[in-house]
């Protein structure tokens, strides 16, 4: 059996789409009514999973919106 290189996208596009959502579901919790639109833009636009991971975790201990924004602009 082949792989089909179709299926593999759509199935790392499915990652990363679930990626991107616990993330803004993390930080839209956390922070209420605080979350730039810029923000989300960004983590919408971003492709890689790592990053995204790093970013959930640092999301996760980020005392402010502040604090989590200096951590997108590393």
């Amino acid at each position: 059996m082949t792989e089909s290189q179709v299926v593999n996208e759509w199935i790392s596009e499915g990652k990363l789409q679930e990626r991107r959502e616990k993330l803004l579901r993390l930080i839209q919790g956390k922070f209420p009514g605080v979350v730039p639109k810029e923000v989300v833009q960004l983590l919408n636009q971003q492709d890689s999973l790592t990053l995204l991971d790093t970013w959930f975790d640092e999301a996760i201990t980020a005392s402010t919106i502040q604090e989590f924004v200096a951590v997108l602009r590393r």
